[in-house]
């Protein structure tokens, strides 16, 4: 005899992989020591290689806002998430809006989540340093 899968089944095996990636992705840029940062506008490109001290800072201005989550996709939030302005530590890519918007898209997971205020402008404030330009603005891409 044939057992019928129960949509309770279902949810809960779905339920378990979101976990397991959500957990190991918490893991992963818990555990960082060193990461990336990509920036480019027209004809300003810059790459550099981040610090241990650099990825700590991140770490901290990257924090979920009381666990704020706006939603999976980039069409959740206003921002403007784009591949050509993003820090990379942890085997994950976090995309920043191009305005100033205190949201964060992680481009792995598809997940779009709030910063705190503090936290957007002491990421910014760091990427300066190194020639990254806010607000980014729309005029490219």
């Amino acid at each position: 005899m044939v057992k019928r899968i129960q949509w309770w089944q279902i949810l809960l095996v779905f339920v378990a992989i979101i976990l397991i990636v959500c957990v190991g992705g918490i893991l992963r840029v818990t555990l960082a020591t060193s990461g990336t940062a990509y920036y480019h506008k027209g004809d300003t490109e810059i790459s550099i290689k981040l610090s241990q001290s650099d990825v700590n800072a991140l770490r901290e201005s990257l924090a979920v806002d009381n666990y704020r989550v706006v939603g999976f996709g980039t069409g959740f939030a206003r921002c403007g998430f784009t591949e050509n302005c993003y820090v990379r530590f942890g085997g994950l890519t976090f995309m920043m809006g191009k305005d100033d918007c205190p949201s964060v898209h992680i481009k792995e997971l598809n997940l779009t989540y709030s910063i705190t205020r503090e936290g957007n402008d002491a990421l910014r404030s760091l990427l300066t340093q190194y020639g990254f330009s806010f607000p980014y603005g729309y005029d490219t891409e």
